[in-house]
């Protein structure tokens, strides 16, 4: 069950991983931790600022 699992997680997900510093990401980390208190998964939380970031790019 495991392999199966796997296999559809790499055929249908892309994943990254991102190290932010506390001293120069700060604000970034506050906000993405006040997110998670109020329920918010990183998947929705990383939408939620790039539709942010495409609204405000212009």
């Amino acid at each position: 069950m495991y392999e199966a699992q796997r296999k559809y997680a790499k055929k249908t997900y892309k994943q990254y991983a991102i190290h932010l510093r506390k001293d120069n990401d700060h604000e970034l980390i506050a906000f993405v931790e006040e997110q998670k208190r109020k329920g918010k998964n990183i998947s929705e939380i990383f939408r939620q600022m790039v539709e942010c970031y495409q609204n405000n790019k212009e």
